[in-house]
């Protein structure tokens, strides 16, 4: 009996070295995969962060873009303004220039008219004047000749 007692501890006691060894190759393994799958999240976080630093990276390139196209044509409506101004204050000295022209004008005509209407008034005059002075003369020969 005791024979077989120690041969059951014998085989338990192998059983349990069998099962010890295969437990310790177990959590190798374990330990293996543990490593190799931290290892490969490690790869995938740096290279989301590689991923993500070049999405950054192209957003700011974008934005710097959008800031220079607005910044040139902020310039450009600018430039714009500033020569919508001068053509309206050219405009304005045109039709102020073209307005003193026209009262020019319109000053020497009045001016023209005038003398020429003053002219005739004297004309008119004259020759009332030299109606009357005919007629003054006619009677005084008329009463010469009485």
């Amino acid at each position: 009996v005791d024979s077989l007692r120690d041969e059951t501890i014998k085989k338990h006691a192998e059983l349990v070295q069998a099962h010890r060894v295969e437990l310790e190759s177990v959590v190798k393994e374990g330990e293996i995969k543990m490593e190799e799958l931290t290892l490969e999240h490690s790869q995938l976080v740096e290279e989301e962060q590689k991923l993500y630093d070049s999405s950054v990276a192209e957003m700011e390139t974008s934005i710097h873009k959008l800031q220079d196209q607005l910044e040139v044509a902020s310039l450009k409506h600018e430039e714009d303004v500033a020569s919508l101004k001068q053509s309206h204050q050219d405009h304005i000295c045109k039709l102020e220039n073209d307005a003193a022209d026209k009262e020019a004008e319109l000053r020497l005509e009045f001016t023209l008219n005038l003398d020429n209407e003053l002219q005739q008034h004297e004309a008119s005059q004259l020759e009332v004047h030299a109606s009357h002075n005919a007629a003054i003369e006619q009677m005084e020969a008329k009463h010469a000749k009485k």
